[in-house]
């Protein structure tokens, strides 16, 4: 026999979770585009940026996504290909962050816009379309600790959530 822990009134759902990150990330697109038309005194805060993209995001955020969230979508269901789509972004993500990280900035030009111009329309499709249905493929029970699940994984990083939204809150004031 399973036992099942009531949803704590503190706990997070795993989407909300997720969406929370989304907003971070929206953040630092913010700083990457007010940064653009002064990339050249900008270049530090924008790799600042970048590697908090890359450790908590890239490695972090999406890493979740992909194994508990994208997986749940088996082959057949009318969400799989979208699904597909969005992993392969961020595959394109990646190489896009090594990108901005150049100390060269015509790379970062020109990939600064190719990277808000994908991941706006990729976390809307999840906020809007996948999370959605997610939330329909497992019982509530899963959902909730999976909430949990999230809180645990977040809890080893060396920074969580809160580190790095004073890290871009800090950001924001330099750009």
């Amino acid at each position: 026999m399973k036992l099942i822990l009531a949803m704590d009134p503190d706990d997070i759902s795993p989407t909300e979770d997720l969406m929370q990150e989304h907003g971070l990330l929206n953040r630092i697109l913010l700083i990457y585009e007010a940064s653009l038309p002064s990339l050249n005194t900008k270049l530090e805060i924008i790799h600042s940026c970048a590697s908090i993209i890359r450790t908590f995001i890239e490695d972090y955020h999406e890493k979740n996504e992909e194994k508990f969230i994208f997986s749940a979508f088996k082959a057949g269901h009318p969400l799989r290909d979208l699904v597909g789509v969005l992993k392969q972004n961020h595959e394109d993500g990646r190489k896009i962050t090594d990108r901005i990280m150049s100390s060269k900035v015509e790379v970062v030009q020109t990939a600064i816009p190719e990277f808000l111009k994908m991941y706006r329309r990729h976390e809307a499709l999840e906020d809007t379309v996948v999370y959605p249905a997610f939330r329909k493929l497992v019982s509530k029970e899963e959902f909730y600790q999976l909430g949990r699940q999230f809180e645990s994984e977040e809890q080893k990083l060396d920074h969580g959530f809160g580190d790095y939204l004073k890290m871009v809150e800090q950001l924001e004031t330099d750009v």
